[in-house]
């Protein structure tokens, strides 16, 4: 088609006759040149926008003012209209040229919203992406501080195995001893039920020694008063020896039952402690014993010699 300089020549060639030659030829060069102008205006324009549409993609870091861009487009769409305007009172031209005319400053106006509007789409896409980074920056952020809390869990996790370990190795060492001092405290109970036993036997022999005695010697009123102060005293000093015998029992089983909570030495020291007990024990009621019976073998000697004084 026509080119806008073209289709203004021909308006003017057109109206030749009603004006001066020279105004014409110079309206014409002036038309010409501004629309030269105006082209250049408009590619510089395209090229620009292209620059900086590059710019955007290619370096996300670097921020370039849109804003005065568009408005220099905006003012070469100004200054094209002002001049259509004022091509438009210098010379009369037929109605479908300056609508050509017209169009082209209206391609021009479209032509710049369409590239305020990539614009603007590019400054939305650029707003998304550091939405995104700033989105991923701070997942990565929130990660790398779930994985040091991670591996401080873990450090904690170890200390707390490595302290159950080193207490099983301990509690394994324990049972090592333990074992044994439990058959010993099972020991202890069957000798301490042996010696029960026994001392019950014997008091059993006391009592039945002064039956024969309290019958043997049943005319002499002061036997019969020593041998029932003997009865009594073997009557205190058994009852003495089953509450003893109850203790020691209760102990026994206290002791064993706690025995497993403790560690290897506590064990041995309890262990120790009955033992120590029970051996005390045994000797106390077997001096007891013997006390007795040197006693009741005194009184009976006693008693013989009193009856053969009678006799």
């Amino acid at each position: 088609g026509m080119s806008v300089s073209d289709k203004l020549g021909h308006v003017l060639k057109s109206i030749e006759t009603l004006y001066d030659g020279e105004v014409l030829q110079q309206l014409r060069q002036e038309v010409e040149a501004r629309e030269a102008e105006l082209n250049e205006q408009i590619a510089d324009g395209t090229r620009q926008m292209n620059e900086l549409q590059s710019q955007l993609e290619s370096d996300q870091g670097k921020e370039i003012s849109l804003e005065q861009e568009i408005a220099k487009l905006t003012e070469w769409q100004q200054t094209a209209m002002s001049d259509f305007k004022r091509l438009r009172n210098d010379a009369t031209a037929r109605t479908s040229d300056m609508a050509a005319l017209n169009k082209s400053i209206e391609s021009y106006t479209r032509e710049i919203h369409n590239l305020k509007k990539q614009l603007e789409q590019m400054g939305q896409e650029r707003d998304e992406v550091h939405r995104e980074l700033e989105s991923i920056h701070k997942s990565k952020k929130q990660a790398e501080a779930d994985k040091l809390q991670l591996e401080r869990d873990v450090q904690s996790k170890e200390l707390v195995i490595n302290k159950l370990q080193s207490d099983l190795q301990i509690r394994h060492d324990d049972v090592d001893v333990l074992v044994p001092e439990v058959a010993r405290l099972q020991e202890l109970t069957a000798s301490l039920n042996s010696v029960i036993r026994e001392k019950t036997e014997e008091y059993e022999l006391l009592q039945d020694e002064v039956e024969r005695l309290k019958m043997q010697y049943s005319s002499s009123q002061s036997a019969a008063t020593a041998l029932h102060l003997m009865e009594k005293n073997l009557s205190d000093e058994q009852a003495k020896d089953k509450d003893l015998i109850a203790n020691l029992r209760a102990e026994l089983e206290a002791k064993e039952a706690a025995l497993s909570e403790l560690t290897a030495s506590q064990a041995e020291s309890v262990v120790a402690d009955v033992e120590s007990k029970l051996d005390q024990y045994n000797r106390e009621s077997t001096q007891v014993l013997d006390d007795n019976k040197r006693d009741l073998a005194s009184m009976s000697s006693s008693f013989e010699k009193e009856k053969a004084a009678r006799d």
